[in-house]
Formats: C-alpha cells, structure tokens, sequence
C-alpha cells in the first residue's frame, strides 16, 4: 500500500521527489505539456536579454531553465528547492556541463535566499507562495526586493486570491474525495481517481494526500503587500492552463503578477 499522507508542503515534495516522473516536482505529474506550456508563458512575459542573471524560486523539474538555455548562451541562471531530495532528483536529471549558460541549482527556502544584494535582473516564483504562512510570504517578498537589481523584472504566479479548499470537506478520506469528485466533476473525472486508489493499493506507486490549506490574498491586498517591498504592479491577469486537449483555460481562482523594482534606496 502506497499511500501516504503529508504532514507538510516540505514533507509532500520531499515524497514527490522519489517519483520517477520529474514532473512531480512542479506537482503535475504525468503533464510535461502543462509544465512547458506554464514556463513557456512566464519566459514570453519576461523579456530576457542576454548576459542576464535569472532566478527561480522553486525550480522544479528545470523546465523554465531548458527553455531560456534554447534562446540564450550567455545568462546566469541560478535556481533554489527547499530539500535534498528534490535536488539530487534534478542533479541526476540534468547534465549541467551541457548547458551554455551559467547554472547553478542550491538548496535554500524563498525567505532566506543565499544570494547577494541586487545580483538579479529577473527572478520567476511560480506556485510557491500559496505553500508559505503570512509571514514567510513577506520575508520572501523583501527578499525578492533584496537580490533583485533596481528595474528587475519578478513574476510571481499561482496566486489563489480564494481559499481552494472551501466547500471541500473530505479532509484526508479517500472515500469521501471520490464522491466529491464524482458529484462536482463528474462520472470521468472519478473514474481516473478511482483507477489512481487502486493502482496505490496495489502496486508501489504512490499517491499522496496533500495538506488541505494554503495561502490566499485578494488582488488589491497582495499589490499593497508587494509595494511595500518595493515591488510596483505592471501587470496582472488571471493564470493560464491547458487541458489533455490542449484547450487553454483561464483560472478562477489564481492570479499571476508581474512587477518592476523600484528601489527608493539601493
């Protein structure tokens, strides 16, 4: 039997870690189309140059890093998970020594960045912050401001301006989620999760039970937020996502941003 529940966001990632599908790193296992389609928005937003230097908070898979390694040789590209696992799960991934650009990935949480003042002209933390407590989420916010240059570019995306969980009262039941799904998704949609229970029950492969919370801040409440630490809105629109068809569709739920570093002092 293989299902485990998490007692954290850090404990689930550290378990999606040691699924073969690298795309468990970014939570969507199985959907390499979605994980390219995601980055491949965020790198047509940020307008890189060569020569940059670019962070990404939570890397995941690297999928963001393989596409500016295809349009450019001379960036630095510098990335940060919060665990071991998740980083020795890249490492044997990934052949840095065949990159053009400069690539660095470190283990460091987005509140405490191991990182210089002003060392960055672009920073991405895409589906992070809903994993943080309101606190961690301003440290990372002054954090962003502190290694970021004046004018750098940050995109922050996944935003929930809702709570995702609300109306979703089947906790850690497994019964009770089926039965959710099969009245609010339909007869499909619990079929494949009934098809995920058993394959779980009775094989090695994994399934997790997520934490049930997450951090959530309406638009006009996080844009004051980000100002505070030096951040000014440029732009803001709702997250972008494909499905199996490759029909795009617009969350209802979560927001991206991207801001400009206006520093009042360096």
């Amino acid at each position: 039997m293989s299902i485990i529940k998490a007692k954290s966001f850090l404990h689930e990632y550290k378990i999606r870690a040691k699924d073969k599908d690298i795309n468990s790193l970014s939570g969507r296992q199985g959907r390499a189309d979605l994980t390219y389609f995601v980055n491949m928005n965020i790198f047509n937003s940020l307008n890189i140059q060569e020569n940059e230097a670019i962070l990404d908070i939570g890397c995941g898979d690297l999928t963001f890093f393989k596409i500016v390694e295809k349009n450019f040789n001379n960036c630095t590209l510098e990335g940060i998970l919060p665990t071991n696992e998740e980083i020795e799960k890249v490492n044997k991934e990934i052949n840095f020594k065949e990159y053009k650009n400069k690539t660095q990935i470190s283990k460091a949480f987005s509140f405490k960045l191991p990182f210089c003042d002003n060392k960055f002209d672009k920073v991405v933390i895409n589906g992070v912050l809903l994993l943080l407590s309101k606190e961690e989420v301003d440290k990372t916010l002054n954090e962003i401001s502190r290694v970021s240059k004046n004018n750098a570019t940050i995109y922050i995306g996944e935003l929930p301006f809702v709570d995702e969980f609300k109306d979703k009262s089947y906790g850690n039941s497994i019964i009770k989620w089926l039965f959710y799904g099969l009245k609010n998704r339909g007869f499909r949609y619990f079929f494949n999760s009934l098809k995920t229970v058993f394959i779980s029950l009775f094989s090695k492969k994994q399934m997790i039970l997520g934490v049930k919370e997450h951090y959530f801040i309406n638009k006009e409440d996080f844009i004051k937020k980000a100002k505070k630490y030096d951040l000014l809105l440029k732009e803001c629109f709702f997250n972008k996502q494909i499905d199996v068809n490759k029909n795009i569709i617009n969350s209802s739920t979560r927001y991206d941003y991207i801001f400009k570093i206006e520093k009042k002092r360096d």
